[in-house]
């Protein structure tokens, strides 16, 4: 039974009215899902988002760009979120133990989404760990030699990088600092992987907005470097802070 979670213990939506957590309450459901069992297999955007409230699930990107390691995600982890507020199906999730999720319909996130100012900047100043993937899978296929784990890409990613939002008609303005990828499939006549210049208006489908992810130029540069040795990891500056430390 849902009534016995406490919805304002989960981050995203400890600021959210009485009203939508009487809702999320009432229409979201238990699942638990035995060791090995399929969450999510298809190319479909599902239509419940699960926050995972014990267990194990393992993660890999649904991709034919590059072969992806998989990833364990862990309890307080959504499964479905990013698939769902990025407006493409990209999570191919399988439990690694027993697992207990909540199921929310994504017709009540959207009504939060668009209804909660803390729930949308939840969603849109955090970089979801399958955004990230993808793009690391797009910058290891442009390097093909280059010797870095893949995880430790999507770490980098996750570490240095920022995720912006552009509703529609608004016009991107570039930091010079940065190369800017797109990450959402709801951008018109953009793809996700692709670099957007600056001065560019973003024209999007659907509620959600755009996203575009931000990495600085001198990390991007040192992750698609094919010259790094085997074995021997590459000293990065953080393009953020002068003083010399390895990141890697």
């Amino acid at each position: 039974m849902t009534d016995i979670i406490n919805f304002k213990s989960i981050e995203a939506f400890k600021n959210i009215n009485e009203s939508n957590i009487s809702l999320l309450r009432e229409n979201s459901k238990l699942y638990k899902y035995d060791f090995g069992r399929p969450i999510i297999e298809n190319e479909n955007i599902p239509n419940k988002i699960l926050y995972v409230i014990s267990g194990e699930v393992r993660y890999t990107l649904n991709t034919d760009i590059v072969s992806t390691p998989f990833r364990k995600l862990t309890k307080d982890s959504f499964i479905g979120l990013s698939s769902l507020i990025r407006v493409k199906s990209c999570e191919l999730i399988s439990a690694s133990t027993e697992v207990t999720a909540i199921a929310i319909p994504d017709k009540l996130i959207i009504k939060i989404y668009t209804e909660e100012k803390s729930f949308k900047e939840w969603c849109d100043s955090n970089i979801q760990i399958p955004e990230a993937y993808e793009i690391a899978s797009y910058i290891k296929n442009k390097s093909p030699k280059n010797k870095l784990d893949f995880n430790k890409i999507v770490n980098k990613i996750l570490e240095v990088s920022k995720i912006n939002t552009f509703e529609n008609n608004e016009i991107f303005s570039k930091n010079n600092n940065s190369l800017d990828f797109v990450s959402s499939d709801n951008i018109i006549n953009l793809k996700i992987g692709e670099t957007i210049v600056n001065d560019q208006k973003i024209e999007t489908r659907g509620p959600f907005p755009a996203r575009i992810i931000s990495i600085p130029t001198i990390i991007y540069k040192s992750l698609i470097d094919s010259s790094i040795e085997k074995n021997k990891e590459p000293q990065i500056i953080d393009s953020e802070n002068i003083d010399d430390k390895e990141v890697i």
